[in-house]
């Protein structure tokens, strides 16, 4: 399951943040499919969708982190 996937590196990396390309490259995974996952985690408690920097390529970018 790739959402699983993504809360998996979402919470091994925080404070560390990527966004949705990012973590596609990452996980090994299509763009379109890891934002699909990255929406699905955002909607989880303790996760959420905001804008800020993502580590890997350094856009200001909307991007799911962690939030607990």
């Amino acid at each position: 399951m790739t959402a699983g996937r993504v809360v998996e590196v979402v919470r091994a990396l925080r404070p560390f943040a990527f966004c949705d390309e990012c973590l596609a490259v990452r996980l090994g995974i299509g763009a379109d499919e890891a934002a699909r996952a990255a929406l699905a985690v955002a909607s989880l408690p303790g996760f959420a969708r905001r804008r800020r920097l993502c580590y890997r390529c350094r856009r200001t970018i909307e991007l799911t982190e962690l939030t607990e």
